[in-house]
This record gives C-alpha cells, sequence and structure tokens, in this order.
C-alpha cells in the first residue's frame, strides 16, 4: 500500500487533477486503516487509552508538521469496541485537518464528565459544512458511521478560513 501510495503521488504530480491523486489518498486511507487492524490484532489497545489516542495524534499531527495540543483524562476506561471506532475518527479528522485544511495545529480533548466526548479542533482552511463533497470522499461519512454505531452522534462544524472541529459524544 505505501507502494502505491508512493507511485500514485508522484503521478499525480506529473498529471494533476487525474485518477492518479484520488488513488494515492484512497491507497493512504487503505494503509492508515491496515496499520490501525495490525495494531489491533497485535494485542495494542490493552494499555491506557489515553497513552494510546495521544500517541496517534501526535505521529499524525507530527509527520504533517503541526503541532498537537492535548487536554485528555488519563484515567478513562475505554471498551475496545469503542476504543477502536474512537481511534477511527481521530485519525481521520486529524489527517483531514492536517493533509485537507493545511492545519498547523491540532488540539484534542477527551472527557467524561458528562459522557464521553472526544473533540479535535484544527486551525486549517476549514470548508462549507454543507457544500457538496468530493467524489469518492467518504471520510464524514465513515466518522459519523462510526459514531452512530456505538450510539453516539458525530457533529462537524467548520467554515472556510476559520479551521474545523468534529466532535463525538
Amino acid at each position: 500500500l505505501a507502494y502505491i501510495r508512493m507511485e500514485t503521488a508522484r503521478l499525480a504530480v506529473l498529471h494533476p487533477g487525474g485518477r492518479a491523486g484520488r488513488i494515492a489518498s484512497a491507497a493512504q486511507k487503505a494503509l492508515e486503516e491496515s496499520r490501525g487492524a495490525i495494531s489491533a490484532l497485535s494485542g495494542a489497545g490493552t494499555g491506557c487509552f489515553a497513552d494510546e489516542l495521544s500517541e496517534v495524534a501526535e505521529g499524525l499531527a507530527g509527520r504533517a508538521g503541526a503541532s498537537v495540543k492535548l487536554k485528555v483524562e488519563r484515567d478513562l476506561d475505554v471498551q475496545s469496541e469503542r476504543r477502536e471506532a474512537l481511534l477511527r475518527i481521530a485519525r481521520e479528522a486529524i489527517t483531514n485537518g492536517v493533509r485537507h485544511g493545511r492545519a498547523t495545529e491540532v488540539a484534542l480533548e477527551l472527557s467524561d464528565s458528562d459522557g464521553l466526548r472526544m473533540a479535535v479542533r484544527d486551525n486549517g482552511a476549514g470548508f462549507a459544512a454543507g457544500a457538496p463533497r468530493r467524489r469518492g470522499s467518504f471520510g464524514l461519512t465513515s466518522m459519523r458511521e462510526r459514531a452512530q454505531a456505538l450510539g453516539g452522534n458525530l457533529t462537524v462544524e467548520s467554515e472556510p478560513g476559520a479551521g474545523t472541529l468534529v466532535e463525538v459524544n
């Protein structure tokens, strides 16, 4: 997958606006999903969820050169099904912010003061929340479906030039 992503990204530079860019994006998402699945199968997810979530946020944002502010309750006990869904939502929200929104700062909050709540906020370019999505774009839909499968809700607030907030509760 990494090779496919790398080669299609190179082709996309040579042929902007073509299929190669969409294939590179799909390969990147598949790579991230497979890494998450491998991590889950290899016994990861048995430690502190706050640490795991923080590590994911710092890794994704750091690779893109963005800084991360964490406000994460350390003593939360999150069961494996919820844990994996929340990690995937966080990955998608952070990746979207730094890749599409070109965010330089990402803030991640996790709390359980009045029910479990996770929020990812970035200072990126933002987007018109009600505007039609790019063809082949399913990130917001997959995040919403994951939240709903857990009995939760996903809200997205964004405006062009004002960053984005993705919240699960």
